[in-house]
């Protein structure tokens, strides 16, 4: 019975006794209440925490994993780090990494942040006692080659590294989505111009084929840049490090292969006075003079979203594609 069925007899049972003789009186209660027992809920158990595998999914989707592409883990509490390669989902957005290296269970490790393509990581450190979160240190060349940026359809590469905060899911597995630090410019290399062997982005200016190309506002492209891991971040330029205002890619002179066809030029800031795309095929002396095809040129107007992928479209330029 109810508490609040309890107290609303009690009641009526007080005001019958004030309006009636002994002999209306009613009779006592028999015995105690009686309170149902209640079956006492079963421990919780938790599930143990299980490092040896690591599930990761590209956030923005427009992107997937290559068959070779490896994760490595942070964490403040110790230097070394666990390594991880792709055994499943390569070609699509969300893969299953395996522990290459490393042992630790990650039992009280602490907060865990996963990054891909490690090779340009300048370093990783703890960034105070306030946002208690990690700072990296990444550096963009100034010349890459066709390896760093080169993909075949359906997936993605870039020397600037994906990352994410890891955590241990209800199956007691690794799992994160990662980010990109970067926005990403890509480009079909099959519609490029014949004799291309390597394409520049400058927003510098110069020359090109002795013709002069609008001076821009030397914005950097390449150098080293950092950030603080964490929503919404993206590599900034930091005054006490080199940047430049322009990047190449080395393409060579052999066929390209589909394995890698599509290029995926990183694209640090979010717009441009001036971002010019050449597609170069001979180069001057001079620094800031090529022979070759003006791609495209960007504007202040085009936004460059962090974590997206922009497509250079050559099918509304002057330039006649040619498959290779």
């Amino acid at each position: 019975m109810e508490l609040r069925n309890l107290l609303f007899i009690g009641g009526l049972t007080v005001l019958a006794t004030a309006g009636c003789t002994e002999a209306d009186e009613p009779e006592a209660l028999a015995g105690p209440m009686v309170v149902p027992a209640v079956e006492a809920a079963a421990p919780m158990t938790r599930v143990g925490r299980d490092a040896t595998q690591l599930t990761a999914t590209l956030a923005n989707g427009g992107q997937g994993w290559a068959a070779d592409d490896s994760i490595s883990v942070y964490r403040f509490e110790s230097m070394s780090q666990n390594s991880y390669h792709l055994v499943s989902g390569a070609g699509t957005p969300s893969a299953v990494f395996a522990r290459t290296a490393g042992t630790d269970d990650y039992g009280d490790a602490g907060r865990l942040f996963g990054l891909t393509n490690t090779r340009f990581v300048y370093s990783f450190s703890y960034y105070n006692d306030v946002l208690e979160t990690a700072q990296v240190a990444i550096s963009i060349p100034y010349r890459l080659g066709l390896a760093d940026v080169g993909a075949p359809a359906g997936t993605s590469r870039t020397p600037v590294p994906c990352w994410a905060e890891l955590q241990f899911g209800s199956d007691g597995r690794l799992a994160g989505d990662f980010h990109s630090l970067t926005a990403l410019l890509r480009i079909d290399t099959s519609l490029l111009p014949e004799g291309t062997r390597a394409v520049v982005l400058t927003t510098r200016g110069g020359e090109l084929g002795g013709e002069a190309l609008p001076r821009g506002e030397q914005e950097p492209l390449s150098g080293m840049f950092d950030t603080l891991l964490g929503q919404g971040a993206s590599l900034q330029a930091n005054p006490l490090f080199v940047t430049r205002d322009t990047l190449r890619i080395n393409l060579g002179t052999a066929p390209i292969g589909l394995e890698r066809r599509y290029l995926y030029i990183p694209v640090v800031a979010r717009s441009y006075e001036q971002l010019h795309v050449v597609a170069v095929s001979g180069d001057a002396r001079a620094a800031y003079n090529w022979q070759g095809t003006l791609l495209k040129t960007f504007g202040s107007g085009q936004q460059f979203r962090i974590d997206t992928v922009t497509d250079l479209d050559l099918t509304d330029t002057a330039i006649r594609p040619v498959r290779r």
